[in-house]
Parts: structure tokens; C-alpha cells; sequence
């Protein structure tokens, strides 16, 4: 009984400094996801769920290498240096997607702003709604809906309020 805690102490020792070893490299990895590689080439851990494609990418890229170096196809250095080069592309990678994200968010936001604009253009294509339509896709005001005059002389409307730096020629 006491072999087998002393070897699961001295497999557990073994990890530890396997881990400890690995993240100490140039490039930071967390803990987790070297643990989760090394138990991948270990125990045949699949891909985890949920990873956008540039950390899949990085996941097999790295179990590829950590695979690589065990089995004596790379040296530490090399190892070390294509572990900096795929920390790095997927760095980039999840700044790509994020850029595109955002992008794709803005696009989204100046057409739903826009569509009620452009269709009280259509509708009336009057100076001041084309003007608005104009600030609307500057981004000088968001457009909440077609300008409606109270008929009872209360002033009120329903659309967007001139903007202040803008006069209406008409």
C-alpha cells in the first residue's frame, strides 16, 4: 500500500514539474490549458467545447508540438520557438476576430439606425429630412422615428431634434 502512494506521489511530483516546466517558457500559457494538452497527448483528451477556431487552431498546434518534442523530433529550443509562434498567431487571430466582431456590430447599428431615416426620405423628401438622413449616417444623431407634428400646436414630435450645429435651408 505504501508503493502505490508513493507512486502516486512521485507521478503527481512528475506532473507538477512537467507543468511548471512548460509554463515557464518565454510565452505564457495558463495552467489549465497545459494541463488540458499534456492530458490530451496523455490520455487522449479531445478538443474542448465551445473554443473559437483561432484557440482549436492553437490547441492542436500545440498538442502537435508537445507530441513532437516528446517524442525527440524537436529540440526544447525548437519546441519553445513554435510554442511563441502559435501563442502569437493566436493572439492575432483573436484580434482579427474581435475587430471583426466589432465591425460587423457597427454595420448592424448605422443600417437599423438608417432604415426609419431613409424611409421618411422616401416618404417626404423634404431639406430637413434629408438633412437628417445626412446627420443619421455621419453618426451626428440616431434616428428614432418619422417626424410628427402635434396637430394640436404643443410642439411636440416624435423624430429626432435638429442638431444643434445644422441649419435647415429651406
Amino acid at each position: 500500500m505504501k508503493s502505490a502512494a508513493r507512486m502516486t506521489a512521485l507521478l503527481l511530483a512528475a506532473l507538477a514539474a512537467l507543468l511548471l516546466g512548460v509554463g515557464i517558457g518565454s510565452v505564457y500559457v495558463a495552467p489549465g490549458d497545459i494541463l488540458a494538452i499534456v492530458s490530451g497527448r496523455l490520455f487522449g483528451t479531445p478538443l474542448p467545447e465551445g473554443l473559437p477556431p483561432e484557440e482549436q487552431h492553437a490547441y492542436l498546434s500545440l498538442r502537435q508540438v508537445y507530441r513532437d518534442y516528446c517524442g525527440k523530433v524537436l529540440s526544447r529550443e525548437a519546441a519553445a520557438g513554435e510554442k511563441r509562434r502559435i501563442a502569437r498567431q493566436a493572439q492575432a487571430a483573436g484580434k482579427r476576430r474581435v475587430f471583426a466582431d466589432r465591425l460587423t456590430e457597427h454595420h448592424w447599428r448605422v443600417t437599423r439606425d438608417t432604415e426609419a431615416a431613409k424611409a421618411a426620405c422616401r416618404k417626404d423628401p423634404s431639406p430637413e429630412n434629408a438633412l437628417r438622413l445626412c446627420d443619421v449616417l455621419d453618426g451626428l444623431e440616431k434616428w428614432e422615428g418619422v417626424r410628427r407634428h402635434d396637430k394640436s400646436g404643443s410642439g411636440q414630435d416624435s423624430g429626432p431634434k435638429d442638431h444643434p450645429g445644422r441649419a435647415l435651408d429651406v
